[in-house]
């Protein structure tokens, strides 16, 4: 069977990106004068429903606090871009490997997800060394979710 294309579905697949978005919401809470702290446990549970800012919400919620919660996403968001773009990061094992075989084998080859653009942009940025600008097309479909698709 001759495959059409892949799809790598979130940041996640292409680099180890939770430990990095959690020490970046914590140190949003701690900006934002909450004492609230995700350890990895928490952090894991937490990822079982989609978004950064609605798991905010939840939490808040939960705890009976009022908080912005978008105001704290945007931040976590800066934070970990510019941590990922400072401290280049390395494609997951055999992600080369499978990028490198789509192009030799005309596979379409595509990332598509519902993260912010801003992560999308720092990610790559970050994988500058190992994905040239050249290697990626990009295509940005508006939704309610942000949905970005970029044929690498």
């Amino acid at each position: 069977m001759k495959y059409k294309a892949l799809l790598f579905g979130s940041i996640g697949t292409l680099i180890e990106s939770s430990n990095i978005q959690r020490n970046s919401f914590n140190e949003a809470f701690k900006e934002a004068g909450l004492d609230w702290y995700w350890d990895e446990q928490d952090y894991r549970i937490l990822l079982k429903k989609s978004g950064g800012t609605k798991r905010v919400e939840d939490f808040a919620e939960r705890n009976n606090i009022n908080v912005n919660a978008s105001q704290i996403r945007d931040r976590k968001t800066e934070l970990f871009s510019s941590f990922i773009i400072q401290n280049k990061q390395k494609l997951r094992e055999s992600v080369y490997e499978m990028i490198r075989y789509t192009k030799d084998n005309n596979i379409k080859l595509a990332f598509s997800t519902s993260t912010t653009v801003n992560n999308v942009e720092a990610v790559f940025e970050s994988l500058s060394n190992q994905i040239s600008k050249a290697d990626r097309k990009s295509t940005r479909l508006n939704s309610s979710h942000q949905i970005i698709s970029y044929a690498v």
